[in-house]
């Protein structure tokens, strides 16, 4: 049986990141890497052992936060001002419904993606001044995995102690990823040997300036729509390398970051109503097929996020667009 292919699935994917890309200026590449880890592109995704959900897997706490401090900048101030920082530094919303509705949002890919740009952007400022430099797009990553002061301290232990147990000075992470701070015999992975796990998917991003050329993404991405039955006129390919490779520079930390004041071109919310549904009928049930943006890999795999379609089977709503069929989103806690 053949998928339709209008409009593009690839295409839909690519201008969820385009976009935050455009408005923010955080890197497309290095969104689309952050969420191909996290969530396998997949906006339904949901952690079995924490509170991640949605295509970057940000937990609730975490989510809040991003959404209080920058939301108003991209329309979102009603759910914003719904938000209170305690005493205590945690964000609450008083009204039930609301709260779940402004975390449903994760599961938004123009909302999630957002958030993810402005998360990045904070942490990039926050790691600049600890580190006393720049840091690079995978250290950026462990940001997003353990928080901002949570990459401060693995940066700085790696430096310092290579040799000492992440998993002791990160308890509960490692408790909620064990395949990231514990080898497949069970023992505690070095900090080190934990820092090279985690950046080593961001190696190669745009920061550094080396993407894959044209024509090679479009023979990946023809390869792949073909096994789907996908015609070889879909030009998405073209569109996703000229988003990916858009904020190339001679530096690595300044290609993270658009500073050209590139507007950003609005999309409707029609454009996204019906994204899940329509990606769920699509390709929930495709599997088998990988490899689109890099080699697979033979990194552990995380534990598994589930979403559920309305059947009750579990859905995967771009199993064609893993680089590792065995990689899962992320459980994630807040950093210690």
């Amino acid at each position: 049986m053949k998928v339709d292919t209008s409009p593009s699935i690839a295409g839909r994917i690519e201008q969820a990141f385009a976009t935050a890309s455009q408005t923010t200026g955080t890197s497309f590449d290095y969104l689309l890497r952050t969420a191909e880890r996290e969530s396998s592109l997949n906006p339904g995704a949901r952690a079995s052992t924490s509170s991640a959900a949605g295509l970057f897997q940000f937990i609730e706490s975490t989510w809040l936060e991003t959404m209080k401090e920058s939301g108003a900048e991209f329309g979102l101030g009603k759910y914003a001002a719904q938000i209170q920082r305690t005493r205590n530094g945690s964000y609450r919303v008083a009204d039930a419904d609301m709260r779940q509705e402004i975390l449903s949002l994760r599961h938004d890919p123009k909302v999630s993606s957002y958030m993810a740009a402005a998360y990045t952007q904070k942490n990039a400022e926050s790691l600049t001044s600890q580190l006393g430099r720049q840091p690079s797009a995978g250290e950026l990553y462990i940001a997003h995995f353990l928080g901002a002061r949570g990459a401060e301290k693995l940066i700085t232990l790696a430096e310092s102690a290579p040799n000492a147990s992440a998993a002791a000075k990160f308890p509960k992470q490692a408790s909620a990823n064990r395949s990231i701070f514990y080898n497949s015999n069970g023992s505690a992975r070095s900090a080190s040997d934990v820092y090279a796990e985690l950046v080593s998917k961001h190696q190669g991003a745009a920061t550094t300036g080396e993407v894959m050329t044209a024509s090679a993404t479009n023979a990946r991405f023809s390869e792949v729509f073909g096994l789907m039955g996908y015609t070889a006129s879909d030009d998405a390919a073209a569109r996703v390398h000229a988003g990916w490779s858009a904020t190339q520079s001679a530096s690595a930390f300044d290609s993270l970051f658009r500073t050209d004041g590139s507007a950003a071109e609005p999309v409707s919310s029609s454009g996204w109503s019906g994204f899940t549904a329509e990606l769920t009928a699509q390709v929930a049930r495709l599997e088998g097929v990988r490899g689109m943006f890099s080699a697979p890999s033979s990194a552990p795999a995380k534990p598994a996020a589930v979403a559920v379609s309305s059947d009750g089977k579990p859905l995967d709503l771009t199993a064609y667009l893993q680089v590792n069929g065995a990689s899962k989103p992320k459980d994630l806690l807040p950093p210690a």
